[in-house]
């Protein structure tokens, strides 16, 4: 399914849904980490935002609820150049994506 990423500026990208489909609105903010994205996700201090992530490649460890910051995701949104929806990792319990639409997190890939 095709998605759309409008700014306040009027800029658009297009790209993938990925996640919950539907539409969602927050401050737009940047993570550079190449790991991390589930501790990410999860960390109070990203409530309500929407989380691009710069390192291209997001989801391919998988998930395990063990290692969230807290017991909810706390973003809104997710933009991103390619999600994962396959787990490499013993302790994987559910994909990334799999994560994000368990969570109502909707997101965009191919940008």
């Amino acid at each position: 399914m095709n998605s759309i990423l409008y700014l306040e500026d009027g800029t658009v990208f297009m790209g993938k849904a990925v996640g919950r489909n539907g539409v969602t609105a927050g401050e737009l903010v940047f993570n550079t980490s190449m790991t991390g994205y589930q501790e990410i996700l999860t960390d109070p201090s990203y409530r309500g935002q929407v989380i691009t992530f710069c390192y291209p490649y997001i989801g391919n460890y998988g998930v395990n609820q063990d290692f969230s910051q807290s017991g909810e995701a706390q973003v809104k949104g997710v933009v991103l150049k390619n999600a994962y929806s396959d787990t490499s990792h013993y302790l994987s319990r559910e994909s990334f994506t799999d994560f994000l639409k368990k969570n109502n997190i909707v997101g965009i890939s191919g940008i």
